[in-house]
């Protein structure tokens, strides 16, 4: 792969001079591309991760996104207020529906698409349409841009892009044109702060300044101390916001999965090749990924870590025969990669050591070697081999798109994604238990206890699934095993609020009245600000007789929830009991304003007809 060679900017500024006509049919190109393979997106639904977020959206508000996030958005333990934030904006917009989610997700990856050809024109990477042409359509990308969650990779991007191009500029000013100062910090300030608004959409992007500097070598030849000066700031500013981030996520929840050092080192060098191998073949992609067997006795384990070493050794050695493009490309994909590979445990590492959406900006290396390779070659050709050269490239979209369009199907809903989830990794319990969930949701509940039992036989232990089964069971009528379910769930995770606030429910059904108070009492202190388990506390005191212990539950929940109608006619009932007829009366009138389908016990009707008569 070609690079520039010195300081001169000249060829890189004649990259650019194209005939307008023609560089405007590239770009329509490209977005034809990007709306070509993914049609299907304007169609796709919520799905997994974006169900738990789309339903909290409407009790966000932007003070909290910003300053208090842990308050304001559930089971999030990063600070990423871009992302959250643009999803508040379309909330307002459009309300929850979901076309609108993943358009904004489309929009965003024909920008990026845009912005990748620009970068690698600036740079005189050969084949740079062609590259973002991969980069439009590569089936790997489908998981960022179909899933709405997948938004703080798109955002990330962009701004890593925009960036980049930014310090481009600067670097320019600076060694053709120093005295341009105004210009130059502009430039300057304008990378450094979208490097900032990278890091607040995903923490990830802290890997860009060492992407900058392997930019300058790969233009250069050689890393300046003037360019790690200009970068300090950049690396100071990732330090800060990165560990700050870090902390939230150590602190927010305690998490280990207790890998070894030696063990992160094979799962990352597995998981590096993993990604090679999925942009060089993209099939038989997955949501959720089956884990893989390793250990640090396994040669072939070690041979990853091996092949990780020597490919760069080797196209170092070889730099001068194939240009520094390979390394660079080999380096960018690898460093930005590196805060997911597994040496620093994450979440995801529970479920999967890999995903398809960390790849999505690292992927930019290895399509500008691919499409540097392939152009370089059609240009040694001639005649009819050129012809069919182009051809074949020409057939390989084609095919990508569509592969693209196939894979992002699977987006739907709910149902349809984690079947095809659970159909590429039968040993996945999340799956099981997401699409246990969603059957349920469907009405489908016989469906819904198939696949929770199925999943239960591989982990017995995940409390998720007993929780569906419970359900489940439920549903069908079938309370003893519900029960059965719902209290294992509970056992296993304490925290699990539906599986203490159901077992409650179903304890008083069964009139296991000092049972069900226990867990009404463990699901008020899982979320104190829900009413409904101590209205039920107030429902138990009620039918036991402790009538002031009653009153006191329900005025604690009508401060919770000030029109709960139930809970007005619950005060009502202590209060008729209690011979305060008035103050009886005119909280049935409460209830019943609130809901006038409400059903009133007889003494209470009695009342209000008697009220009725006298006037």
């Amino acid at each position: 792969m070609a690079q520039p060679r010195g300081t001169d900017t000249g060829r890189q500024r004649n990259a650019l001079k194209r005939p307008l006509p023609r560089t405007a049919l590239e770009g329509v190109a490209l977005s034809l591309l990007v709306t070509l393979g993914f049609l299907r997106v304007s169609q796709a639904g919520f799905v997994w991760d974006d169900i738990v977020i789309v339903s909290a959206i409407p009790t966000w508000d932007l003070r909290g996104i910003w300053f208090s996030p842990s308050a304001t958005i559930p089971k999030e333990g990063h600070y990423w207020p871009i992302l959250y934030t643009s999803f508040w904006l379309e909330h307002r917009l459009w309300g929850l529906n979901p076309a609108g989610f993943h358009i904004v997700n489309l929009l965003l990856h024909l920008v990026n698409t845009l912005l990748v050809w620009r970068l690698l024109a600036r740079l005189a990477a050969p084949g740079a349409w062609l590259a973002a042409a991969l980069f439009a359509v590569h089936p790997a990308h489908v998981e960022p841009v179909t899933w709405v969650i997948g938004r703080k990779d798109l955002l990330a991007t962009l701004f890593c892009l925009s960036a980049a191009l930014s310090w481009i500029r600067f670097s320019e000013l600076q060694t053709a044109a120093p005295r341009r100062g105004r210009a130059g910090l502009w430039a300057y300030s304008m990378a450094l702060a979208l490097f900032v608004a990278a890091m607040l959409s995903k923490t990830v992007a802290v890997t860009l300044p060492l992407g900058l500097l392997i930019m300058h070598w790969y233009q250069q030849g050689q890393v300046k101390r003037r360019h790690i000066l200009w970068l300090t700031p950049l690396f100071l500013a990732g330090f800060a916001i990165a560990s700050a981030d870090m902390y939230v996520y150590k602190t927010g929840e305690a998490f280990a999965l207790g890998y070894t050092l030696v063990e992160r080192v094979l799962i990352a060098a597995q998981a590096l090749w993993f990604y090679v191998g999925k942009l060089l073949w993209p099939v038989g992609l997955a949501p959720i990924y089956p884990f893989w067997e390793f250990g640090a006795g396994d040669w072939r384990a070690w041979s990853y870590v091996l092949a990780s070493a020597a490919l760069p050794l080797l196209l170092w050695a070889l730099r001068h025969h194939c240009g520094r493009g390979p390394l660079a490309a080999a380096l960018f994909f690898a460093v930005t990669l590196s805060p997911t590979l597994g040496l620093i445990e994450h979440h995801h590492m529970a479920i999967s050591f890999v995903a398809d959406r960390y790849q999505y900006l690292a992927s930019l290396g290895p399509v500008a070697v691919i499409a540097a390779l392939i152009v370089t070659g059609i240009n040694k050709l001639s005649g009819a081999f050129r012809v069919s050269a182009l051809g074949g490239v020409a057939l390989a979209l084609i095919t990508l798109t569509a592969l693209t369009l196939r894979h992002s199907g699977i987006y739907r809903d709910q149902i349809t994604f984690f079947e095809y989830a659970l159909a590429r990794n039968p040993q996945a319990p999340q799956a099981h238990q997401a699409l246990s969930g969603a059957l349920d949701v469907s009405g489908r509940y016989e469906a819904s206890l198939r696949v929770a039992r199925a999943g239960l036989l591989l982990t017995p232990d995940s409390a998720g699934l007993h929780y569906n089964a419970g359900i489940a069971h439920y549903r069908q009528g079938n309370l003893q095993a519900a029960l059965r379910h719902l209290l294992q769930a509970a056992a296993l995770d304490p925290q699990h609020y539906q599986a203490n606030f159901n077992s409650g429910l179903f304890l008083m059904q069964a009139k296991q009245l000092e049972r069900a108070t226990a867990y009404f009492h463990k699901a008020g202190k899982i979320d104190p600000k829900r009413a409904e388990p101590h209205q039920n506390l107030a429902e138990i005191a009620r039918l036991q007789g402790r009538y002031e212990d009653a009153r006191g539950l329900y005025a604690k929940v009508l401060r919770l929830d000030p029109e709960l109608a139930s809970a007005h006619a619950g005060l009502a009932a202590v209060l008729l009991r209690s011979g305060e007829h008035e103050a009886a009366l005119l909280s049935l009138e409460r209830a019943l304003a609130l809901d006038p389908s409400l059903v009133v016990g007889p003494a209470l009707a009695a009342e209000r007809s008697k009220d009725d008569s006298g006037k």
